[in-house]
């Protein structure tokens, strides 16, 4: 009976954290990005256990009756112009240029030149079009990178990059609840990105990530100068009050 009890409560927990959301915590407990959460909790008012996951170590957070799976040793903060040369290589080491032919163009340099990617930086984490960089950091090195914009009606998210070994880790779903946690923080609940579609049809790797992370493609196939074509993302963001 005891044994049938125990595989039942596994089973349970097992489905919580299939359903639970990623937020992020660093490795000495001491910070919590509440707003991946629920916005005004304390870090005290969570209870923190130790479960492991089969790719990464993580924490459970109960929150308002909910499960939360965090990440451990990964910190999310707003980049700054000493991380440039971090930036870049993640960003060249995401991917290589046979995977990108017939998605993207050659011109689109900024992020893959410390050169480059200087002239359009302003100061702090912001860029010259407005744009803001946020970084995401385990042990020290920086592991990927978000760039987005507060535009007057949504938040649009232009660029994400993550190093090819931390792929499919979590780190891009950390990267975009942040966003969406300042986002709803500034009062917004419409998110927008998009990726591309080659000549032949088929869409860049990443399609299915944003499905995955909640947006909606718009069955619009966007034509540009180039061979593929712009599929463009929206998403609303649940703007209700925990209870």
């Amino acid at each position: 009976m005891r044994n049938n009890e125990r595989l039942e409560r596994q089973g349970r927990q097992r489905k919580k954290d299939k359903n639970a959301r990623t937020c992020v915590i660093d490795a000495s407990l001491k910070s919590v990005w509440i707003e991946t959460l629920c916005r005004g909790l304390t870090y005290q008012s969570l209870s923190v256990q130790i479960c492991v996951n089969r790719r990464v170590a993580r924490k459970r957070l109960m929150c308002c009756g909910r499960c939360f799976l965090v990440m451990v040793g990964l910190v999310i903060r707003a980049a700054t112009p000493s991380d440039i040369p971090s930036i870049v290589n993640a960003s060249v080491t995401s991917t290589t240029k046979e995977e990108t032919k017939g998605f993207a163009a050659a011109e689109w340099v900024a992020f893959s030149s410390i050169e480059e990617l200087r002239k359009v930086w302003a100061e702090g984490s912001r860029l010259k079009d407005g744009s803001e960089v946020v970084v995401a950091e385990r042990d020290g090195k920086v592991v990927g990178f978000i760039v987005f914009k507060l535009e007057r009606d949504f938040v649009y998210i232009d660029n994400i990059d993550i190093v090819r070994e931390e792929q499919r880790k979590g780190v891009g779903r950390a990267l975009v609840a942040h966003v969406e946690g300042l986002a709803l923080a500034s009062g917004y609940s419409l998110m927008k990105t998009d990726t591309t579609e080659s000549a032949e049809g088929v869409p860049w790797k990443s399609y299915g990530f944003w499905i995955k992370m909640g947006f909606r493609d718009t069955g619009e196939r966007l034509a540009t100068k180039w061979d593929f074509k712009t599929i463009p993302f929206v998403k609303r963001l649940d703007v209700k009050k925990p209870t």
